[in-house]
């Protein structure tokens, strides 16, 4: 038998739910460490008026917002990716908003995983040849996470929506499992919190090491609930700018400039 174990993760935030998660009531000793990297080589938005909320997808005016956040972030220098929750919903966005993208190259993630590989060497190659491009990919897919965009590329990535496993009764099966188990929490811990670690996975691609600079994005709403924004880490607790598409705008030129 081990003696010990030791976890590590830049996404295992807020600490003490995945310490529940994973151990229970065991006796575990855990460390959370700040953000070592320069804040100064970062910019970290959530949008205030746009979500993914099933409620609110054909409203017209929330519709219009998301595409401006995606056409003004993808208007930012250098490779870029944008992720969302589904691959539906990547493809709905990516129609929309690909005849106003000018001066990038244009990549979709593919279900087919040789396929997706290709164009992922193409656009992490794009830096060396003096071009760029943008990345539409899904949170939690073969773009999102484990894979490292160091230096050029990869300079921002835009989270749209909260990316929440599709609701089912084997969802609520699970749901039930941890709310017998953990109480209220139950629901945070087995539902909302993968969602969390999706995200900020997504957003982990861009700054990799402490020369790298980069602007992040939540385009969603629900982040700024108070038990989802709770879930975040404190350093992007501290340094999130709330903002209308409006204020994205603006903040958008300046870092372009």
């Amino acid at each position: 038998a081990h003696a010990c174990a030791v976890l590590i993760s830049g996404t295992l935030s807020p600490i003490e739910s995945y310490r529940r998660y994973y151990f229970g009531d065991l006796d575990v000793t855990t460390v959370s460490l700040p953000n070592s990297f320069p804040p100064e080589n970062r910019r970290l938005f959530c949008a205030n008026d746009i979500t993914t909320a099933y409620s609110m997808r054909r409203d017209p005016g929330n519709l219009a917002r998301t595409e401006d956040y995606i056409t003004t972030f993808a208007a930012l220098p250098g490779n870029l990716a944008i992720y969302f929750p589904s691959y539906d919903l990547l493809n709905t966005f990516a129609e929309r908003c690909a005849p106003r993208i000018r001066k990038k190259q244009i990549y979709i993630e593919s279900k087919d995983t040789s396929a997706s590989a290709t164009m992922l060497r193409e656009f992490m190659a794009l830096p060396g040849t003096g071009r760029s491009g943008i990345l539409f990919a899904v949170c939690g897919g073969k773009w999102s996470e484990g894979l490292d965009y160091r230096g050029e590329m990869l300079s921002g990535a835009l989270v749209i929506g909260l990316p929440l496993a599709p609701f089912n009764r084997v969802r609520k099966m699970v749901i039930d499992y941890f709310r017998m188990k953990f109480g209220e929490e139950g629901e945070f811990i087995s539902y909302t919190l993968p969602a969390i670690n999706r995200a900020l996975q997504a957003l982990g691609r861009v700054l990799r090491t402490p020369e790298d600079r980069g602007m992040l994005v939540l385009g969603e709403k629900r982040f700024l609930e108070s038990r989802v924004h709770a879930g975040l880490p404190p350093w992007m607790q501290e340094e999130m700018t709330v903002s209308t598409v409006e204020e994205f705008r603006k903040e958008a030129g300046r870092w372009r400039s």
